[in-house]
């Protein structure tokens, strides 16, 4: 199996040397380490398209002011560079139900969960999916430095995805969370694709007001066609 460490040291050769000097010493754990992240902020930051999964479980977040509306799942696409749409399962009064939401060139539409009509969202909504893969404040700057106490599992030669874990900065957090978690520090469990550095899976916990709340985000499909336009009615208001 082609991994990003064989790419890395491909790429670090020179001269068409294949081979290393055979007084030369091996790679260190955190050479490895470093050069599996900086492929995979690499690749993050290039991403032209992807259909994700956000889940909660646990206690309850909100994303409205008054702390009526439950988030519970959303399913999307993303397109580069501005655009995603996504349905999101929420609960209020202890029904759940889905609201679409669409993201383009900068203005964000949210379906109606009995007529359909979109309309545009408030300011106050928290659910932004484009900024998940933004390369400036998204994916790629928190696997470039908005990580510590980074804790390596290696290659899981079953599944072909490196693992490894790390306490994520609170304002990266926000951002590859869609605004949905915030100011918080909490160590991701990640999973990467050994091939083509992208993440393919993030687990971790958030407890507010002693209350626990549970995530899991998940991509796939990088690379496959997406078209997302605004709803076909609206004139952004």
């Amino acid at each position: 199996m082609t991994t990003l460490l064989a790419i890395a040291a491909a790429g670090c050769s020179s001269g068409g040397e294949a081979e290393s000097p055979p007084d030369s010493p091996p790679p260190t754990i955190a050479q490895t380490q470093a050069e599996v992240l900086a492929a995979a902020a690499v690749a993050m930051g290039t991403v032209d398209t992807v259909s994700f999964a956000i889940e909660r479980s646990g206690a309850p977040v909100y994303i409205d002011s008054l702390d009526i509306i439950a988030f519970n799942r959303a399913e999307g696409r993303f397109a580069a560079p501005t655009s995603a749409d996504a349905l999101v399962t929420v609960e209020a009064a202890g029904f759940n139900t889905e609201i679409g939401a669409i993201a383009f060139e900068g203005t964000t539409w949210l379906s109606d969960p009995i007529s359909g009509k979109f309309t545009v969202a408030p300011g106050s909504y928290a659910f932004d999916p484009v900024s998940l893969f933004d390369p400036t404040i998204g994916w790629r700057p928190l696997l470039e430095n908005g990580l510590t106490e980074i804790e390596w599992r290696g290659l899981d030669e079953a599944t072909g995805r490196y693992r490894f874990s790390g306490v994520a900065d609170p304002d990266r957090l926000e951002v590859i969370t869609a605004g949905l978690v915030r100011d918080q520090e909490v160590v991701l469990d990640l999973a990467l694709d050994s091939r083509t550095g992208t993440v393919m899976e993030v687990t971790f916990s958030t407890v507010y007001e002693g209350a626990t709340s549970d995530w899991l985000l998940t991509f796939s499909g990088y690379g496959e066609p997406v078209d997302v336009n605004p709803p076909p009615t609206s004139t952004g208001g």
